[in-house]
């Protein structure tokens, strides 16, 4: 299937957090220790309505990776200067 990169959105929330939490817990395993306490830390900004105000912010450009309908990747740059 074609990878498509696209500029995210409000409606993609519910998948952009799932995504960026599971590569927190499952990738950065050997940073956090799998401590619970420092897995919470990491993803308690990682919300819904965060997602939103970061897609709708003049600051920088998020962008999402698709695959067959599926979200597989999130990416945020900063642009402010």
């Amino acid at each position: 299937m074609e990878l498509k990169i696209r500029c995210g959105t409000d409606d993609d929330a519910e998948q952009a957090i799932d995504v960026i939490r599971r590569s927190i817990i499952e990738l950065c395993e050997s940073d956090h220790r799998n401590d619970s306490a420092e897995i919470a830390e990491w993803v308690r900004n990682k919300t819904e309505k965060n997602w939103r105000k970061w897609v709708n912010s003049s600051l920088g450009v998020v962008l999402v990776a698709e695959r067959g309908g599926q979200l597989v990747g999130v990416s945020v740059v900063d642009t402010s200067p």
